[in-house]
């Protein structure tokens, strides 16, 4: 995937540039990142490994983090929407078929979200949750010995092993699905406080899947939340 990266960024980056500063004209421009992360969306590469993950997110950092030379958020509101559903949608291009990876590379995309600010969170926790309701499906395959992706999975991808963070990658146990759930937990509960319909369709999508997991306490915990 690294060759697709590349080549987003030549599709991004001005074509009388160097090819030695490409990368830090386009990391340093809003515009940049944007077309970068089109491009992205263009070629639906997979960004399968967490070494990976982290370089994407420094190529459209402009978007993910608000820099001191941005104008004002309340200024730009239909760009900003414009700018995040973007983002949002790169969450699907974070996959990899070994389920430990995908749950390190999830970690690292919601620690990047996590640090983007309030506004920016209500465009890009809804994929974050579903990609997470992807993982645990997956997960709960393994550990079942089906092997099988779930109702809530989505296409695989070949996994690369990467760098990892506080959640590093292992094999998937109950524990592990365990705290895929908090985290989705966690996250709709920002979400609620910002979006209550919103949150509420989640609860319900996730009480599905905590079901379809055989988790029946959890999935009843989703509905009363809900």
């Amino acid at each position: 995937s690294g060759g697709g990266l590349q080549k987003c960024l030549e599709g991004a980056a001005a074509p009388k540039l160097p090819a030695s500063v490409r990368d830090v004209a386009v990391c340093q421009s809003k515009g940049g990142a944007l077309e970068f992360a089109k491009n992205a969306l263009k070629y639906g590469h997979p960004v399968a490994s967490v070494e990976e993950v982290n370089r994407f997110f420094e190529y459209i950092r402009p978007l993910v983090r608000s820099e001191p030379d941005q104008p004002p958020e309340e200024e730009m509101d239909e760009e900003f929407e414009e700018e995040q559903n973007v983002v949002a949608r790169l969450v699907n291009l974070f996959n990899s078929s070994d389920p430990a990876v995908y749950f390190a590379i999830l970690a690292s995309a919601r620690r990047t979200f996590g640090r983007g600010g309030t506004r920016r969170l209500v465009f890009t926790l809804t994929p974050l949750v579903f990609a997470y309701l992807r993982l645990a499906s997956r997960t709960y395959a393994v550990i079942s010995g089906s092997n099988t992706e779930g109702a809530a999975s989505g296409s695989g991808a070949a996994d690369t092993n990467g760098q990892q963070g506080e959640d590093d990658a292992r094999a998937p146990d109950q524990q592990s699905l365990d705290k895929i759930f908090q985290y989705v937990l966690e996250i709709l509960e920002v979400l609620a406080h910002e979006r209550a319909e919103l949150a509420l369709r989640l609860h319900l999508q996730c009480a599905q899947v905590a079901d379809a997991c055989h988790m029946e306490k959890l999935a009843y915990e989703f509905m009363a939340q809900s």
